[in-house]
């Protein structure tokens, strides 16, 4: 006969003394979230694409600035005839200003540096002021039109901006749930491998007795080495779920191994938080609210000012030019004024790159506005998809719960039978593995109600206020 098998909780790893405990750096929600955010590969991305966006909508202003320019020219003969003549040169420096109307204002000041030896050729100072106004083409509206469309490519990239940290959020909270599920399947499966252990020692104890035949004792041997087995891969998934969020966290969490890191909280119960059940209020809140919507509207926008502006470009340039300039002559001292009007015009006569500018610029149209109806179909479906699951999950879990203490009671009840002789082993380890899979189905329920809750979210545009509160938390 057999000799009784000492309960090693844990596995036969436990059997081998006392081992040091392990040292563990507990990682928060909220320091997760903090770390992806500020130090994280997807965050810093952010950031440059940022700083490129800043210098380029500063290009775009500048644009309407004064721009000073100083240039200069010196020339002398340096062999021939002419080598003794002399240096000539001059000096140029000038501004220009761009309005937001269209109007151009020039100034130019030139002095003639010309160094002719034995020569009375005089020095000339010339200074300019010309205003070049557009009567037909970039005049009016049309010469806004770039800044406009800079304006809105800006919005545009700040709403990308804050879906790619809505990304960020998600794949850190998803992360972050999934290793404290993962940790909590660690502390389920260490209970259910207890209760094998127990029931191996009753077998052995009853088999001693002559209650229980050996094959009953087989099956207690086989249900420990299943549970080992077992505790040994939930393990194994949850250093795994752990070193997988260590990934999203930057440089100071992915360099650490993921058996000295532990998620500090467990799953907060959310199954009672108030999400509204009203559909159109729903689809209104996520048109305003989601940034993709939002970047759909804005395109849309461009488009038409796209259009505007190809229909612009066809159009004859007509320019009023009003100039006034003096002269100044040295050592003579003489010196003019003189004042001029007139008109520039432009009439383009192959206009076959216009038509297919234009053409270009009303299908571009076209294809912002069949973008803007799917993304309002889409979202209106990704609403009313994420409330259903959501609706689902909560309903699940509280089945799942009801389940989980339904078998937690036949297993006690199999266990007083089996203690009484009327059960046999197998219908206990049988009620054991359905207690271990009622209360796992229980623990996905849960995390399955925080997946749903952070695509209902995504759905309706709030995730940033979700990560906001979520930083805010202590």
């Amino acid at each position: 006969m057999p000799a009784p098998r000492p309960a090693c909780v844990g596995g036969a790893a436990a059997c081998k003394g006392p081992t040091r405990a392990p040292r563990f750096v507990t990682l928060s929600y909220t320091e997760a979230l903090r770390s992806a955010l500020q130090n994280g590969l997807a965050a810093e991305t952010q950031r440059l694409d940022q700083i490129l966006q800043e210098a380029q909508w500063e290009s775009v202003q500048a644009e309407y600035s004064i721009k000073p320019s100083l240039s200069g020219s010196s020339q002398r003969p340096l062999s021939g005839a002419d080598s003794s003549a002399g240096t000539t040169g001059s000096v140029t420096a000038g501004t220009s200003w761009q309005l937001k109307t269209g109007t151009r204002l020039q100034a130019q000041w030139q002095q003639n540096l010309n160094r002719l030896p034995g020569s009375t050729d005089p020095r000339q100072a010339t200074a300019m002021l010309e205003l070049i106004q557009p009567l037909l083409k970039g005049a009016g509206a049309a010469a806004r039109y770039p800044l406009e469309i800079a304006r809105l490519n800006d919005a545009v990239a700040t709403f990308t901006r804050q879906q790619a940290f809505d990304n960020i959020f998600t794949s850190v909270s998803q992360s972050f749930f999934d290793a404290v599920v993962a940790q909590q399947q660690v502390e389920l499966t260490q209970r259910s491998l207890e209760r094998v252990l127990q029931t191996r020692d009753m077998n052995y104890s009853l088999y001693q007795t002559g209650r229980v035949a050996q094959v009953e004792l087989l099956q207690s041997d086989a249900d420990v080495s299943q549970a080992e087995l077992g505790m040994a891969r939930v393990r194994n998934a949850a250093m795994a779920s752990v070193n997988n969020l260590l990934q999203l966290l930057g440089p100071e969490w992915s360099e650490r191994r993921a058996s000295s890191v532990k998620v500090s909280e467990t799953l907060p119960d959310i199954s009672k938080e108030e999400i509204p059940t009203e559909l159109e209020p729903l689809y209104e809140k996520a048109e305003a609210s989601r940034t993709d919507f939002r970047a759909a509207q804005i395109a849309l926008d461009i488009a038409r000012i796209g259009l505007a502006r190809a229909l612009d470009d066809g159009r004859p340039s007509l320019d009023l030019r009003l100039g006034v300039s003096s002269s100044n002559t040295a050592p003579s001292g003489g010196s003019s004024t003189q004042s001029t009007v007139g008109v520039n015009w432009v009439l383009p006569i192959d206009r076959t790159p216009l038509r297919l500018q234009r053409t270009q610029a009303r299908v571009e149209l076209q294809r912002s506005e069949l973008s803007l109806k799917n993304a309002s179909r889409q979202l209106r479906s990704e609403v009313t998809s994420a409330l259903r699951e959501l609706e689902f999950a909560r309903a699940q879990r509280v089945l799942a719960a009801k389940n989980t203490e339904l078998v937690r009671r036949k297993l006690d009840a199999e266990l007083t039978r089996f203690r009484s002789g009327r059960a046999s082993g197998f219908q206990l380890s049988a009620a054991q593995n359905e207690l271990t899979l009622a209360e796992n189905a229980e623990l996905e329920a849960t995390l399955g109600i925080q997946r749903s809750l952070l695509e209902f979210h995504r759905a309706n545009g709030t995730l940033g206020s979700r990560r906001t509160a979520a930083l805010q938390n202590p």
